[in-house]
């Protein structure tokens, strides 16, 4: 069962022990906990004290076994694991709903 509380969430498809989630994070992640090619989520490291620009933004980086997510918001950042068994497919859907909620997105390509 999953829990979901402003600036947290846990069970589910969500892993480990760090429930706190940014604001910025949570649409984008509530999206991939729906779909169904989603294994699991890990929510990450959280940095605050940044200058934002007001527009959200997703950095969505390929990496071996999961796709991190490093999603900012107005003052803080936070990183975001997704696993999935197919990378490609999953960082075209993650994509397509950041745009959707009005991200501005960067695609970087696994080095090698």
């Amino acid at each position: 069962m999953t829990k979901a509380s402003k600036g947290h969430r846990s069970g589910g498809k969500y892993a480990g022990r760090h429930t706190t989630i940014i604001p910025a994070a949570e649409s984008i992640c509530d999206v991939l906990h729906a779909h169904p090619a989603v294994k699991r989520i890990s929510l990450g490291l959280i940095k605050s004290g940044q200058r934002g620009s007001g527009i959200p933004t997703i950095k969505i980086i390929d990496q071996k076994g999961c796709v991190l997510l490093v999603i900012k918001g107005n003052a803080t950042s936070q990183h975001v694991r997704v696993y999935t068994e197919n990378n490609d497919a999953a960082a075209l859907f993650i994509t397509e709903a950041a745009q959707e909620k009005g991200f501005l997105v960067n695609i970087r390509e696994r080095p090698g």
